[in-house]
C-alpha cells in the first residue's frame, strides 16, 4: 500500500535524527547530509537530507538507490557508467551496500580510475585570423570523446575540416567547445581550419554618394586567437 505523506502530518516530536552515524560531511567539514526517522501512528520512514552541492550531482538508479557524482551517471540496459572530464572520480552512494565499500559518514564511499589522457593540438596561424589545428593520430583511443576549446577575440569563430563548416560561434567570452568524437577518422589525416571573423570598430557608413552605393569605413579590426586546448571526456563503467 502506498501513503502520501507530508510534513504537516508529522509533530514536531515525531521527527529527529538518527545520530552521528547518520550524518556525513564535506570535506569542508560542513555539514552535508543527515537522514531523519519520521514516525506516523504505523507509518515510518527516513527522510534523507542533502545539502546544494550534493543535491545537484544526485541520480537516482536501479533498485531505489541515490548515487552522488560530479560526473555524469548514465544507466541503460548495460548498466550504470560515468561519464566525466576527470580520471579520478568520487561517487557516494545511499543507502550504503553491506559490503565491497569503504564509508563517508552515511554513504558508500567508491573511487574510480581511468587512464590519464593528454591531448596537445599542434596550432598554427596561416593568415591574418586564420589558423589550423592538427590533433594526433589515435587522440580518441580509450576515450568517449574530446571537447576542442576554443577561446578567441573577435566577433564570429568558423570551424572548418575538408572546406566543410562543421561548427561556429559568436563570441561571448566563454570559452567554445566542440566534441571531436564525429569527426575523429578525417582528423587523423587533415586539421582543422579556423577562421574568426572580425569585430569593426569605429563603423561609418558613408551614403553620401551619388551612385546606388556605399561605403564602410572602419577604424580597426580585433579578432585572434587566444588559447586551444583539447579536454578528454572518459567513460568509465560503475557496474
Amino acid at each position: 500500500m502506498a501513503y502520501e505523506l507530508s510534513l504537516q502530518d508529522f509533530a514536531a516530536k515525531n521527527i529527529y535524527p538518527l545520530g552521528e552515524d547518520f550524518r556525513g560531511k564535506s570535506r569542508g567539514g560542513e555539514e552535508s547530509a543527515e537522514v531523519f526517522h519520521v514516525q506516523n501512528g504505523h507509518v515510518e520512514i527516513d527522510v534523507l537530507v542533502v545539502n546544494r552541492m550534493l543535491a545537484d550531482r544526485m541520480y537516482l538508479v536501479s533498485g531505489g538507490r541515490l548515487m552522488f557524482s560530479a560526473g555524469v551517471l548514465l544507466e541503460d540496459e548495460k548498466g550504470i557508467r560515468l561519464e566525466t572530464t576527470e580520471a579520478v572520480n568520487e561517487l557516494l552512494v545511499y543507502p550504503a551496500p553491506s559490503e565491497n565499500h569503504e564509508m563517508e559518514g552515511i554513504f558508500g564511499h567508491y573511487r574510480y580510475e581511468a587512464e590519464e589522457c593528454h591531448i596537445k593540438p599542434v596550432v598554427k596561424q596561416v593568415a591574418e585570423r586564420r589558423y589550423t589545428i592538427e590533433l594526433p593520430p589515435h587522440f580518441l583511443d580509450g576515450l568517449k570523446d574530446a571537447r576542442l576549446q576554443i577561446d578567441y577575440s573577435g566577433d564570429v569563430g568558423h570551424l572548418f575540416i575538408n572546406g566543410r563548416m562543421i561548427n561556429d560561434n559568436f563570441a561571448n567570452q566563454a570559452t567554445w567547445e566542440i566534441g571531436m568524437k564525429d569527426f575523429a577518422g578525417e582528423l587523423g589525416k587533415t586539421p582543422l581550419t579556423l577562421y574568426i571573423t572580425p569585430l569593426k570598430e569605429g563603423v561609418n557608413v558613408n551614403v553620401e554618394s551619388a551612385m546606388a552605393a556605399r561605403s564602410e569605413e572602419v577604424t580597426a579590426y580585433t579578432g585572434a586567437l587566444e588559447t586551444v586546448a583539447v579536454q578528454p571526456v572518459y567513460e568509465i563503467v560503475v557496474e
